[in-house]
């Protein structure tokens, strides 16, 4: 027995999406533009006081503080990349792969 499958188009659209529905492309919300102007005016006054942010972040490391000394050089120098360095032998055995 075969069955045949047919698409079936609603009579009337009460839900779902339709055409040009939505916001339009480019707008943004209130709260959006808000959190931008707040990122702005922050990264604004960092720019202004940065001299004395640095300063004062690394004043903190030469006290021995581990966090401060960890920022100060993966901001000044960039983060550590992992390396994974494996030793042995690889040794093939039949169908089975061992490591020594």
């Amino acid at each position: 027995m075969e069955t045949e499958q047919t698409e079936l188009k609603p009579l009337k659209k009460n839900g779902g999406a339709r055409p040009n529905s939505g916001p339009k492309l480019g707008a943004k919300y209130k709260k959006t533009i808000a959190r931008e102007a707040a990122v702005a005016y922050l990264t604004r006054r960092i720019e202004e006081k940065i001299e004395p942010l640095a300063d004062k972040l690394i004043e903190v490391a030469l006290t021995g503080d581990v966090s401060a000394m960890k920022e100060t050089l993966e901001r000044g120098l960039g983060k550590v990349k992992d390396v994974h360095k494996l030793e042995g032998e690889l040794k093939i055995e039949s169908n089975a792969i061992k490591f020594i």
